[in-house]
């Protein structure tokens, strides 16, 4: 309570008004139905209890009818503990909504034609209304005012630290790193990857990739450019966590690259995605950017090397790596490890064909007597599944990213567990369901810039991917 705040420690602490200006339109469900009904529950909450604490509301509108008849949550009920009312020319009919069936005709006799002609209750429930006039000034006295207000506050800075939330537009992943590096919020020691505003007034999403917990990420979305923004805005982050480190910290044991992106459109097809070209041009000592299916099994058996490696050792500090698999539905390579059939590249990895080699054919015998029926090498099937269980603690985190649900439930839907964090975007009800649990009736409200991401731990999150205006 602020009196007794105040009464106990002498201090004064300060009363805050917020101004709701045509507050109707934050609960207008035809807008934005998810965001409408948490405000209303939001502001139910602060009209019972924030007086307490010295929050006051003052909203304002110029119509109460539409609220009753049109599609909004804000309760009536919420509406109805806030006495202290003011009307400003107002017809019968609003006149009775905004004072009640007691006072309202009176108030309506009270409304003046004047210019400023108000009517107030300080009190609708007990004390009658008021006629009033409110404090006009001329253009001159006006500008002295306003003069006067500058004067005094000029040097005062309004627009740092404010935020203006807008649905329909993209926050370049610069100002949420501005935004978290002037944060005094406490920051797990890692590697921050912002991927996002959420769909609110609070703090970036922001994955923290350390190794004390598993922070591996599965995009799955049918938008292929909502899944590059993600790669990318992923990358980016990776590599200016990089560069802030400068000659300090992981860069006295820093010897393999940042990223190892394997890119099935760039494998399959003349070309990649744009975007992540952009992102990865001028880092060439900062990452390895697969060109072939036989890349992305060398790739594979690196990390994997890396990581055993890492096991044997006195326990870092590590560099970290982060292993980016964007679309991996169109590289053969990838998903030759879950048909058996990789075997097939390893001949133009060794430079020689097996059947050449008696040596070789000796291997590949005593091989094949520990492979089951099916005749195919596991060995990269349990190198992906424990780097994906275990990497993060030797400094290897899996970005797995697909626009083919289809394929990710064929052959990497007994992985999604292990898929700590999970972003869905443009998937139907059920299929963003099986992978974030509790998206199921978040999906149809998602405009087409944003996504659903969840770190396993908490409830999924609304949020809107950044966009990288210029690199």
């Amino acid at each position: 309570n602020i009196e007794e705040y105040r009464t106990t420690t002498g201090y004064a602490m300060p009363r805050i008004l917020v101004l709701m200006d045509e507050f109707q339109a934050l609960f207008n469900e035809d807008h934005d139905r998810r965001a409408a009904r948490e405000s209303s529950v939001l502001l139910a909450d602060f009209i019972s209890l924030a007086r307490n604490c010295g929050i006051h509301f003052l909203l304002s509108t110029q119509t109460l009818s539409r609220i009753r008849t049109g599609n909004f949550s804000v309760n009536q009920s919420t509406l109805d503990e806030m006495h202290v009312r003011i009307g400003l020319q107002c017809s019968a009919d609003e006149t009775e909504k905004l004072f009640g069936g007691i006072f309202g005709k009176q108030a309506y006799g009270l409304m003046g034609s004047q210019k400023g002609s108000g009517v107030l209750t300080k009190n609708d429930l007990k004390l009658p209304p008021c006629a009033f006039r409110a404090v006009f000034c001329d253009k001159e006295k006006r500008a002295e005012l306003l003069q006067l207000i500058e004067d005094r506050y000029s040097a005062i800075n309004s627009i740092e630290g404010m935020r203006v939330f807008r649905s329909d537009t993209v926050p370049d992943i610069r100002d949420g790193m501005d935004r978290r590096a002037g944060s005094s919020a406490d920051v797990a020691k890692g590697i921050p990857i912002f991927l996002g505003e959420p769909i609110r007034i609070g703090p970036p999403v922001v994955l923290d990739v350390n190794r004390r917990m598993r922070s591996t990420l599965l995009i799955a979305g049918g938008d292929a450019g909502m899944l590059d923004s993600l790669v990318a805005n992923y990358m980016f982050s990776a590599f200016s966590a990089k560069d802030r480190q400068g000659s300090e910290g992981e860069a006295l044991y820093r010897v393999h690259p940042t990223v190892y992106l394997c890119e099935g459109r760039a494998i399959s097809e003349d070309s990649g995605s744009e975007l992540l070209s952009r992102v990865c041009a001028g880092r060439h000592e900062d990452v390895r950017v697969a060109k072939s299916n036989m890349d992305v099994l060398r790739f594979l058996d690196e990390l994997y090397g890396i990581m055993i490696e890492r096991q044997s050792s006195e326990g870092g500090p590590y560099q970290t790596i982060h292993f980016v698999i964007s679309e991996y539905q169109w590289m053969d390579a990838f998903l030759a490890i879950y048909e058996r059939r990789d075997s097939q590249y390893d001949e133009e990895l060794g430079g020689k064909r097996v059947e050449d080699d008696p040596d070789a054919m000796l291997d590949e015998l005593l091989n094949s007597l520990s492979r089951p029926a099916s005749g195919g090498d596991v060995r990269r099937i349990e190198k992906l599944e424990r780097l994906i269980q275990r990497g993060y603690a030797y400094g290897i985190n899996i970005v797995v990213g697909t626009t083919d649900f289809a394929s990710l439930r064929e052959r990497l839907y007994d992985l999604v567990p292990n898929m700590q964090c999970r972003i869905v975007f443009s998937l139907s009800e059920d299929d963003a369901d099986r992978i974030v649990r509790g998206a199921l009736g978040q999906m149809e409200t998602l405009r087409p810039n944003m996504a659903i991401i969840t770190d396993g731990r908490s409830e999924p999150e609304i949020f809107k991917p950044y966009r990288i205006s210029t690199i």
